[in-house]
């Protein structure tokens, strides 16, 4: 598995989140075997889609001991929710940690995928840095 990391300029939206939370990245995706899985804006909340990889703007990590089967059964419990406005918004741009149970926004989404706890305080910046802090990627 692979966290796929947006860094592109992008629309306004990926300019706001990365002015909000100081960091290069907007969007996040994991990726396993050639298909991504996220929450987006453009796809109106949880997915999954081909995107060929490795693209120009993302960066890439692997994640050797995430748990693919973890992955797929949280997809299977979570595909077709909504996209996490109030979560984005009011959560992250304004600091109040509000999310909704059955929306996601991408670094929410892909942080519970991986099982990590309280998934909504983090953004595809500190997603990263998380996963490389805790040594996540190791093998």
């Amino acid at each position: 598995m692979t966290l796929a990391l947006y860094r592109k300029k992008g629309a306004w939206a990926d300019w706001a989140i990365r002015l909000r939370t100081g960091s290069i990245y907007s969007h996040c995706e994991l990726l396993h075997k050639g298909l991504a899985y996220s929450s987006s804006v453009r796809d109106k909340g949880v997915r999954v889609k081909v995107l060929d990889f490795p693209r120009e703007g993302w960066d890439l990590i692997a994640l050797p001991n995430a748990d693919p089967v973890w992955l797929l059964d949280f997809f299977e419990a979570t595909k077709g929710q909504g996209y996490d406005w109030r979560g984005i918004i009011l959560g992250h741009a304004l600091g109040l940690r509000i999310n909704e149970d059955d929306k996601w926004f991408c670094s929410e989404w892909c942080a519970a995928a991986l099982g990590l706890d309280i998934p909504n305080r983090h953004s595809p910046g500190s997603l990263a840095k998380h996963i490389l802090s805790a040594g996540l990627m190791q093998s």
